[in-house]
């Protein structure tokens, strides 16, 4: 015999976290194109190879979406709705510069950055000159008197540190630290709901926002380039004179403490009296750059863009599914989260309650 009560309504996060997954998907299929792009870009030319998904560009493609996925990490664990509780952008900045979150940050670039180089060194040929250790020139002699030709090889240098990778590795981490400083005192974080998704009645009653996500994006494209551009030649400009002045000791100390654990070098090694300053590999840096800046912005700008879409699944409420919509959201309303509240909120704007 039944009791009579109705069973409880689904939580609101049973049809939210699926709402979020497909968000996220989204953005990550999107960023994963243009590390294809940019895969294909960072290859060796070859007609064929350089293009082809399955070979070496599908391998690099994956490896440099790892640097992406690494700022996605970082946006989902600090995300945010609303202003934060300070008069300006900067006073922000003061109160965030200890906190966890700024560590948090500095890391993840950081890892993004330093992963993104090693793909491109990997990705770089011999002649690039880019491996931590030069292992000295071999001279090549010739007996003419004989029939057949002797020749032996002489190694007349020792192996040797070799700074022009510590000097592109360096770079990059500059590029991470000053992305991290941008993205702290912007607030990156925090997801922002456009004032052009604002329906008119009939565009409330069809559910169509007035801009699609995705021309929003395509309008972004060459903000984004821009803003790169900006900044990679910021940091090509402050780089290399932090670098002379302040990091050149210190990295050529600790990475030559790690080669001495792989290769066999010289007890002692000194630096050459003037840091690698030649234009290929300033030009290195510009371009390859340009290309992580390019995707770290793409990356943050997909992820706010579909964040801020509003609840929905085929133009209706996401609790259309439950047995009781509105006490799915009446529960969600409970939740100790900010996010699914302040999405909650969001149909009581649109009017898809029924209340």
């Amino acid at each position: 015999m039944s009791s009579g009560r109705r069973p409880p309504p689904r939580p609101y996060r049973d049809f939210f976290t699926p709402f979020l997954h497909r968000k996220f998907t989204s953005s990550a299929l999107l960023t994963l194109g243009v590390c294809y792009v940019e895969a294909v870009w960072m290859g060796q030319w070859d007609i064929f190879w350089q293009w082809f998904p399955l070979g070496k560009a599908g391998l690099r493609t994956l490896m440099l979406f790892i640097s992406a996925l690494s700022i996605y990490i970082l946006r989902v664990a600090q995300l945010h709705i609303g202003l934060r509780t300070t008069v300006s952008p900067f006073q922000t900045f003061q109160k965030q510069a200890l906190s966890f979150s700024t560590l948090q940050t500095l890391a993840w670039y950081s890892f993004s950055a330093w992963f993104f180089c090693e793909v491109y060194i990997w990705s770089t040929s011999v002649d690039a000159n880019l491996a931590m250790v030069d292992p000295g020139k071999c001279v090549l002699v010739y007996n003419e008197g004989n029939a057949i030709c002797l020749l032996w090889f002489r190694a007349y240098e020792r192996a040797r540190l070799n700074e022009r990778p510590i000097y592109l590795r360096t770079m990059f981490l500059c590029l991470a630290f000053y992305q991290s400083m941008v993205h702290l005192y912007n607030d990156y974080d925090r997801v922002r709901f456009p004032a052009e998704q604002i329906k008119d009645a009939a565009a409330t009653q069809n559910h169509q926002e007035i801009t699609t996500t995705l021309t929003k994006l395509k309008r972004s494209l060459y903000p984004i380039a821009q803003t790169s551009l900006f900044r990679i030649i910021t940091v090509s400009i402050l780089g290399p004179v932090i670098y002379a002045m302040l990091l050149r000791s210190i990295t050529w100390n600790w990475t030559y403490f790690v080669a001495r654990q792989l290769f066999t070098l010289p007890k002692s090694a000194k630096l050459t009296t003037f840091p690698p300053y030649v234009a290929d590999l300033i030009g290195r840096f510009l371009v390859q750059g340009f290309l992580l800046t390019f995707l770290w912005e793409f990356a943050n700008t997909t992820f706010a863009l579909f964040a801020a879409q509003e609840p929905l699944k085929k133009g209706q409420p996401l609790t259309n599914d439950s047995s009781d919509p509105n006490g799915s959201l009446l529960a969600g309303l409970r939740a100790k989260k900010e996010v699914p509240k302040v999405m909650i909120f969001k149909y009581f704007h649109l009017g898809l309650a029924d209340f």
